[in-house]
């Protein structure tokens, strides 16, 4: 026992003493010029359990679901310790110790072993990790869908089953089978299958589509099944080729049923939905493609949006492999068609080019709303005239949906800072729409530096090294330009 000198406030244990504290060897103190001694008795915590309900191990995401708290690991058999979260990753073939960390006159507990091994899998079917990098963009119903997406089967989604009917065509009320999810991957895979494993019999779902897209609009579908077996047991969905995705969706086409109030109801759920990618596809050498448009829109009128359903872009590989390229991962000749005439909508990708012909007449149709108005993402600057080419104008009749040509409409208003709000207006249709511009600018300043280029021989490019662009923004302050934000042209 070591005594405190005369004014110490306070003292900090060696790593020696706090070595040796123990449940054996607890901490003794007494006040100066007392006799009686004082324990602070150590215990030591007890060891935290990994099962199906606690710190359960989850060996495809490669994480712990249901994180008790005050916990620690070690992935080098006790040398280090770090907290445990719910982003903590184990990849590979990992042994974790894990135990309760230190707290108050507890001792760190004794610790458990938990053992994480490498996903198996070949290059063309590995485990797709959703944790952490995919997003649940769109729910079924009123019930959020992230227990069929969370990598653990104690846990489940089921739809509202109360509200699992539907309207048909005639207005006659009938059981509804139809459920989709949409999520969206942080970066786009190959999907190349699916798994799926029901919570019971009664809702196992047994028939559903699986698209793909880029975009999140444009779906292209990707494999599909309608036979799977009501019961409980995992079901597989292989892919006759990887398609990319960068968003997937599904969509159930046959469900179970449940009574409720005297009506059978679409009844549907879901333990987890797991994917699994092609990854070696990205390394492949391109030989050549095919584009199906057989099925594709042909006919067309002024201001409509290029539709891409039924297009079909299948890659093939100097291997003899295929994947299938959504259409929202093509580069298009025409986003909106702005005249008459017969044209050739050209499809671009990796350096592969497919054309069809398309017929477009010139606009018939009379407008009975502004749906939506859209501005470019741009930057804005108060005093400038807003530009008709930087607004879409998207209208209807009730029964289509096109976009208005420049010369079909007017803007009022004027851009101030700050946010502003101008109006569209299309004969006796107007619709406000809102957009945020920058100070005004003043002038631009074009400064050259010590080793900016000034001497040139005919047909010499120009040279923007050490060149500056600023704008002199209304209040005298300067800002300054990117090269993509300003053009530089020479006088003869």
């Amino acid at each position: 026992m070591r005594t405190r000198q005369p004014g110490e406030i306070s003292r900090q244990l060696t790593a020696q003493e706090l070595a040796a504290i123990s449940e054996e060897h607890d901490i003794q103190f007494r006040f100066l010029g007392a006799k009686n001694i004082h324990t602070i008795d150590i215990t030591k915590g007890t060891a935290p359990v990994s099962n199906a309900k606690t710190n359960t191990p989850d060996d495809n995401e490669d994480v712990f679901l249901n994180i008790q708290s005050g916990l620690e690991y070690s992935t080098d058999s006790g040398t280090t310790w770090s907290t445990l979260t719910a982003k903590s990753t184990f990849p590979g073939d990992t042994t974790v110790w894990l135990r309760k960390k230190a707290a108050g006159t507890a001792l760190a507990s004794p610790h458990i072993e938990v053992k994480f091994t490498a996903n198996e899998g070949t290059p063309e079917r590995s485990y797709l990790k959703l944790k952490g990098s995919s997003t649940i963009v769109s729910n079924p119903d009123v019930n959020p869908a992230d227990k069929a997406f969370d990598g653990n089967i104690n846990t489940y989604w089921e739809n509202n089953y109360a509200r699992g009917y539907e309207q048909d065509s005639s207005g006659k009320w009938v059981t509804k089978l139809t459920y989709e999810f949409v999520l969206k991957f942080d970066q786009p895979h190959y999907l190349s299958a699916m798994t799926y494993l029901p919570y019971d019999m009664e809702g196992a779902i047994r028939g559903i589509e699986i698209y793909t897209s880029t975009d999140g609009e444009n779906w292209q579908l990707a494999a599909d099944t309608k036979d799977w077996d009501a019961n409980t047991q995992e079901k597989s969905l292989e892919f006759e080729r990887p398609a990319l995705a960068g968003y997937v969706k599904l969509k159930t086409t046959k469900v179970g049923t449940k009574e409720f109030s005297g009506f059978m109801c679409g009844y549907a759920t879901a333990k987890e939905f797991r994917f699994y990618e092609n990854y070696a596809v990205k390394s492949k050498e391109i030989e050549s493609w095919s584009v199906s448009t057989d099925s594709a829109k042909k006919q067309y009128q002024v201001g409509d949006k290029l539709d891409l359903r039924g297009i079909e872009a299948v890659i093939s590989y100097t291997d003899g492999s295929t994947a299938l390229i959504p259409a929202s991962a093509l580069d298009r000749s025409v986003d909106v068609f702005t005249s008459a005439a017969t044209k050739e909508v050209t499809l671009r990708y990796a350096g592969l080019t497919a054309s069809y012909p398309v017929t477009v007449k010139a606009n018939d149709r009379t407008a009975t709303e502004i749906v939506q108005v859209t501005a470019a993402q741009k930057k804005y600057y108060a005093g400038d005239p807003m530009k008709k080419e930087d607004v879409q104008v998207l209208v209807t009749d009730g029964k289509e949906q096109w976009y208005l040509m420049p010369a079909e409409f007017a803007i009022s208003g004027t851009l101030a800072e700050g946010t502003t709000n101008l109006t569209v207006q299309h004969n006796s249709l107007s619709k406000p729409f809102s957009v945020t511009a920058e100070k005004a600018v003043t002038s631009l300043k074009l400064e050259q530096g010590a080793n900016a280029k000034t001497q040139y021989f005919l047909g010499d490019a120009l040279d923007l090294t050490d060149l500056t662009v600023k704008q002199v923004l209304a209040d005298d302050t300067e800002q300054l330009l990117t090269a993509d934000e300003y053009t530089l042209s020479v006088g003869s």
